[in-house]
């Protein structure tokens, strides 16, 4: 168990360190090295990391305009910052050894429909219109792998852990006078003692879902990886960047159980979360987030 703790905070580690590559305003002394332009050996699996979460992880990090204060083309531009994301004519780098995907749930398909998806992302990893953690993630793992890699998204903004995200198994429980949904459950929450009203989503759809889209990508490599050989993959490990949906009283302080669940939901992987703190109101979450790792 402890050695799963070590592993899980390196893994913390690493992605906190590849968010500061990415949006951070102050520099460092270790400086990536421009990618070096060249596709990965196709002759070895190819290292699948699934990236997980809500808004923050879909991204809405501005790539411009440089006149824009905090854009990256201002950070990079004019304050000199992350010079790996740029070649020696000021165009930005391209890895070519790391492929970006990110499919989400398509406007108008029926909740049940678990196969219909859109393609937001299928492109070589470089800044393009908006960015979220996959930029500094790709860039650092790119470095650090030989093997191709796939930086795999599915997610969608405004999801909660506790209703839309809930993991298989998760039970029902009680707060302060109400019933909250298990997995699978038609209704978000109700009175002790009432009969739920459904609504058109259930406990855990855009959990099935996201691990639908992602199964659906991996099944079809030839199309999102181009140059695939059918060399096969490995998931080496899940990023949730996920917590703001989850603020109210009754979902913070189930958060350490849903989080557990979702994790041992994928037995043997490695796991870096991040949860996003905006208010004091988010104190409760962040408490019972710390405490998961020790499960």
């Amino acid at each position: 168990m402890k050695l799963q703790l070590v592993r899980l905070l390196r893994m913390i580690a690493l992605l906190l360190l590849v968010l500061s590559q990415a949006i951070a305003t102050a520099g460092s002394s270790d400086e990536l090295p421009d990618p070096d332009g060249k596709p990965a050996d196709h002759g070895r699996p190819i290292k699948v990391f699934i990236l997980l979460g809500q808004s923050n992880m879909l991204g809405f990090g501005r790539v411009g305009p440089k006149e824009t204060k905090g854009s990256l083309e201002y950070m990079v531009k004019e304050k000199g910052k992350y010079p790996h994301l740029v070649d020696d004519n000021g165009q930005w780098t391209t890895r070519q050894d790391v492929r970006y995907v990110h499919v989400m749930d398509q406007r108008g398909v029926d909740y049940k429909d678990m196969e219909k998806f859109g393609d937001v992302r299928n492109e070589w990893l470089t800044p393009n219109k908006s960015f979220g953690p996959e930029l500094g993630f790709g860039h650092v793992i790119g470095h650090l792998h030989d093997e191709p890699v796939l930086l795999l998204k599915a997610c969608i903004g405004n999801r909660s852990l506790g209703w839309d995200l809930l993991p298989p198994g998760s039970e029902r429980f009680e707060f302060e006078g109400k019933v909250y949904a298990g997995y699978k459950d038609v209704a978000n929450f109700w009175d002790k003692g009432a009969e739920p009203k459904a609504v058109p989503w259930y406990a855990g759809r855009q959990y099935d879902a996201d691990v639908a889209h992602a199964k659906a990508v991996l099944k079809n490599l030839e199309k999102y990886y181009p140059g695939y050989k059918g060399q096969g993959y490995e998931v080496a490990g899940f990023v949730w960047w996920q917590g703001h949906k989850d603020q109210s009283a009754a979902l913070a302080g189930r958060y350490e159980q849903n989080l557990v669940r979702l994790i041992k939901s994928a037995p043997g992987l490695q796991f870096a979360e991040r949860e996003v703190r905006a208010r004091d109101g988010l104190r409760q979450l962040w408490s019972r987030e710390l405490r998961f790792a020790d499960r």
